[in-house]
């Protein structure tokens, strides 16, 4: 069995300690035991289409306006019309 890392923050350098600064040492150590030597892509909240969607829909029944949407969810107005075209399909 693999012992459990115990780095500290001084530890790290380059973008594993400006992510340790953000979300705190210990969540770094987790990552580390856990995912250690993988690597990962981390999306952009608006490329998780399930997430976009449901804030579209959510800013749509606020009222909200196309461009409105879009400036708020960081994607353009296509992206926008084609959500709401998505949600607004029967689901059978």
């Amino acid at each position: 069995m693999v012992e459990k890392v115990k780095i500290e923050l001084d530890d790290l350098d380059g973008d594993i300690q400006e992510i340790g600064y953000r979300i705190g040492v210990e969540a770094v150590r987790i990552l580390i035991n856990e995912f250690g030597g993988a690597s990962y892509y981390i999306p952009l909240a608006r490329k998780i289409t399930k997430y976009r969607r449901r804030m579209v829909e959510e800013l749509s029944r606020q009222g909200k306006t196309i461009p409105q949407i879009a400036n708020a969810v960081g994607c353009s107005m296509n992206t926008i019309r084609a959500d709401l075209r998505e949600i607004q399909k029967p689901r059978y």
